[in-house]
């Protein structure tokens, strides 16, 4: 997770200067040392992007959403899911017709 992406360095910063006895450590490393750290209580929290997959890992972990990411999924008004309010990245990943993929090729992602 990008901290300066979603504000959480702005955020600390104006915690801290909020409480000056309060000794803030930022530390950057992949989420399983992370979550080992708030699991042997070495920390208080952790702040993380996760997956679905990693959401399931942890018991004795309490997740609380910090925010939503407003991403959207751009699609030619002709493919098969152009016409859906909401789709999640199963219906993204499922394979399409086959006249579907003839029409639109491949699955690709440019980010």
């Amino acid at each position: 997770m990008q901290l300066t992406l979603y504000n959480v360095t702005d955020l600390l910063a104006v915690y801290k200067r909020q409480n000056l006895d309060v000794t803030l450590n930022v530390e950057i490393e992949p989420h399983s040392h992370l979550k080992k750290l708030l699991l042997q209580h070495k920390v208080d929290f952790i702040w993380i992007g996760e997956s679905e997959e990693e959401k399931k890992e942890e018991n004795g972990i309490e997740r609380i959403s910090f925010l939503i990411d407003p991403f959207v999924v751009l699609l030619p008004k002709k493919h098969p899911l152009a016409s859906c309010t909401t789709i999640n990245l199963n219906q993204l990943a499922k394979p399409r017709t086959s006249h579907a993929r003839q029409q639109f090729g491949r699955t690709r992602c440019i980010s």
